[in-house]
Parts: structure tokens; C-alpha cells; sequence
């Protein structure tokens, strides 16, 4: 019943209401530059999560992607044209990148979206594990870990995405991004058999 009123209405919010709260903000990196530790805590605690705005945004965009038609298409869309537009900053292609890794479960069980993630890990996520924002970095690895159960067709791809967690964890200045890279290679590790 509320899915006949809602549903005109939620292209506008996903872009308007939900995609900014999963965009890497100031007060984000204010603490990520002032205290590390302490983003890392806020970010993986469960309970902060119960009352987190982006963690409520992630829930219900999952929910309409898995029980709506059409939502899943048109947020994978807007997720890519964000991706690869000139016009996007930094901030805006990490909130894309979360949007995908809150719904990858869900892209690896469509054939159409689960034959494309090797290739997305190759032109789009492998080469953000050296991008200069540290935010960005965790994001590449977060969302490789989340994409860990990939069918790997090249099984170098999956090399390579190992090997980038492996050198982020082992080499990396910033303190959440091995702390994701570690999350990453345990995900990656679980869900492969290579």
C-alpha cells in the first residue's frame, strides 16, 4: 500500500536523501585526520549502527532493491553515471561505491550484474586501492570484501585484488585503511577457494 505512493517519488530519494548520507562527509574525514581511532570505532560499532542515519539509508535501499522492481536497475544507473563523470568529486564516487557494496549481495545473486563484477573490480575498484584520499582507499577495499563471493572467470583478477589488500594492510599510512584491507583479505579468504 505505501509502495503505490512511495514509489514515484523514490528516484529523488535515493539521490537526494539516501546517496548523501553514504557520501564520505567533513565531519567523516574531521575525524578520520583528528582521530583514527576513533572513526574506526564509530564505524564498526553495531550499536552506533542502530542509530545511524547512513546505516537507516543502507537498510532501506537494500530492502527496495531486493522487493521492488526497477530500483535495483536504476540505482546501479545513477551509481555508475556518478562513477564516471568528469563533474563528480571524490566524496560523490565514494558515496556511489558504498550505494554498491550495500546492495552486492544482492548484484552476485542477478546474472546480469554477477557476470559483470569481475570486470567492475578491474576498471573500477583495483585502481582506487591507490587513490590519494585515504577514505577511498578503505572504500576500494571495503567494497572488493564485500564483492569477495565473485565467480572469478581470471583468476588473476582475483590475484590482484588480493595482492592490493595484502600491500594495503602491510604498507598503507592510514589506519582504517588496513584495518579494511585486513576485513577484506578474511572476506576474500572466506568466500574463495583459491
Amino acid at each position: 500500500f505505501s509502495w503505490k505512493f512511495l514509489k514515484v517519488h523514490f528516484n529523488v530519494l535515493v539521490q537526494e536523501m539516501i546517496f548523501p548520507l553514504l557520501c564520505h562527509s567533513e565531519k567523516d574525514q574531521e575525524l578520520w585526520e583528528t582521530d583514527p581511532h576513533e572513526y574506526v570505532k564509530i564505524k564498526y560499532d553495531i550499536f552506533e549502527d542502530m542509530m545511524s542515519p547512513s546505516a537507516t539509508a543502507v537498510s532501506l535501499l537494500s530492502e527496495a532493491c531486493v522487493k521492488r522492481k526497477g530500483v535495483l536497475e536504476k540505482t546501479m544507473g545513477f551509481c555508475m553515471h556518478i562513477i564516471n563523470s568528469e563533474t563528480s568529486d571524490p566524496r560523490m564516487k565514494d558515496g556511489a561505491f558504498h550505494m554498491i557494496g550495500a546492495v552486492a549481495s544482492i548484484l552476485l545473486k542477478r546474472k546480469v550484474y554477477k557476470d559483470q563484477m569481475e570486470n567492475f573490480l578491474v576498471n573500477y575498484v583495483l585502481p582506487v586501492f591507490s587513490a590519494p584520499e585515504g577514505y577511498r582507499r578503505a572504500r576500494a577495499c571495503w567494497l572488493t570484501g564485500n564483492l569477495a563471493d565473485t565467480q572469478f572467470k581470471n583468476k588473476d583478477v582475483l590475484r590482484r585484488a588480493t595482492d592490493a589488500a595484502r600491500i594495503a594492510l602491510c604498507t598503507d599510512a592510514e589506519l582504517p585503511v588496513r584495518i579494511e584491507a585486513g576485513s577484506c583479505l578474511m572476506d576474500l579468504l572466506n568466500n574463495q577457494e583459491e
